[in-house]
């Protein structure tokens, strides 16, 4: 296992998981990063727990770890895979180190579905979706499913319905206290993210972020993180282009504010969230504009971006695996 001290945690391009994990080497496009899940050992130094998936050395796969989420018992992290044509894979990973295992249990990967991952349920088995073709093969029966992270035995809780695999509030994928749904319908997704009040119950914060013309745009919510003053939510829009932009949400809800200050986002730079500073400010990648996003920041890198009054501060430039 390779150990990497904390403070180059800015150079790796880590974004935050569970507490006491992170996930890195998030790939910008035209170059693919190393992918890896790493561990906060008790000397404060990160431990690689899990690498890419695939068989390409020692890249694998053209893709990234999109989310991780700790087993009741703290021994198996759930973990998606997001690769090349839009594609997601649920993964079991040793949370002290191991080689993924598709939720599925095939050795090939070539043959499993594509799944993606819901969530733990109380009795330590995984909550996750299987689908009906995609970029993998399309699971016998595709549905949602509680999968046993021991034996991979797989227990259909329901079939999916024709074009609805998100049709339930119920599936939505975790993110801490919140949980991001794509709600499709119709053929159409209509994105959000909801908060779990103290009833237990969900609330509605916000929906997808919308164009400055009439619209839905095709995307999803990848990611939301709570400020430290708990005010706002800092939340990532992924979208094609394998591209994705940053966003301020007031806590009580309200409309996406893209962090870098653009009215229409479609405009704003390519951005992605790493994580809250203790001062209360944003901490994001932000790219040059190119296909896939515009924006006025002529300098690359990573910002601190104040999100009451959206002041930017440089950091640093990007590394050559950020695409810098």
């Amino acid at each position: 296992m390779r150990r990497e001290s904390s403070n180059r945690e800015q150079a790796r391009g880590c974004e935050v998981g569970p507490p006491g994990f992170r996930r890195c080497g998030v790939p910008t496009e035209g170059l693919p990063a190393r992918a890896s899940i790493e561990r906060l050992l008790d000397d404060g130094t990160w431990q690689e727990i899990a690498g890419p998936v695939g068989y390409q050395p020692p890249q694998g796969w053209v893709g990234h770890w999109a989310s991780l989420a700790l087993s009741p018992d703290e021994e198996t992290i759930l973990a998606r895979w997001s690769g090349e044509c839009e594609s997601s894979m649920a993964f079991f990973v040793p949370a002290k180190g191991g080689s993924p295992r598709p939720v599925t249990g095939e050795r090939d990967l070539s043959k499993a579905p594509e799944s993606s991952p819901i969530g733990w349920a109380e009795d330590g088995r995984a909550r996750v979706r299987l689908f009906q073709g995609g970029c993998g093969l399309g699971a016998t029966k595709p549905g949602v499913y509680l999968i046993d992270p021991h034996t991979n035995r797989a227990t259909l809780v329901r079939a999916a319905r024709i074009q609805v695999l998100y049709g339930k509030s119920g599936d939505c994928p975790l993110s801490g206290w919140y949980r991001l749904c794509l709600n499709t319908r119709d053929g159409r997704d209509h994105p959000s993210i909801e908060r779990q009040l103290a009833n237990g119950r969900w609330r509605r914060i916000t929906g997808p972020p919308r164009p400055s013309q009439s619209g839905i745009p095709y995307g999803q919510w990848g990611l939301a993180l709570d400020s430290p003053d708990g005010k706002t939510l800092l939340a990532q829009w992924e979208h094609p282009c394998d591209s994705a932009h940053a966003f301020f949400i007031p806590f009580a809800g309200g409309r996406p504010r893209v962090v870098t200050g653009e009215r229409d986002w479609r405009k704003a730079p390519v951005s992605y969230v790493l994580g809250w500073s203790r001062d209360g400010r944003a901490r994001v990648r932000i790219h040059h504009g190119g296909d896939c996003g515009g924006g006025t920041f002529s300098r690359p890198g990573v910002y601190l971006i104040d999100p009451l009054t959206g002041d930017a501060t440089f950091v640093r430039p990007l590394n050559r695996q950020e695409g810098g």
